[in-house]
């Protein structure tokens, strides 16, 4: 957005990916990875499911996840410079340096 102020940061943006994925009620469930670089956490309640995912490395990382009972409906994407991007879970999941991918069974309104 160059030099122009928007009515948005990171924060606000990364606090609107959770709360529009992680609902009230759902619990932390287990979630691994072999990757030193790549956090994740992951949530689960009522039938919904939510991984978020974190590159806190250089490279960017392909995903594949094991393990969901359901199929994801979405994936949301925060990075530090564009603002948030809400789309299907494609075959291939690519976590670039510094963002935040959110895969859910629960659709952003």
């Amino acid at each position: 957005k160059g030099w122009i102020p928007v009515p948005s940061s990171f924060e606000l943006r990364v606090l609107g990916a959770y709360s529009r994925h992680i609902l009230k009620g759902m619990k932390r469930v287990g979630a691994s990875t072999s990757d030193p670089d790549l956090l994740t956490t992951a949530f689960t309640g009522e039938g919904n499911e939510t991984l978020v995912m974190v590159n806190r490395g250089t490279a960017a990382r392909k995903i594949t996840v094991n393990g969901a009972s359901h199929p994801w409906a979405e994936m949301e994407r925060t990075g530090l410079e564009e603002p948030n991007e809400v789309s299907a879970v494609p075959d291939q999941i690519i976590v670039r340096p510094g963002e935040i991918v959110v895969l859910s069974t629960i659709k952003a309104e």
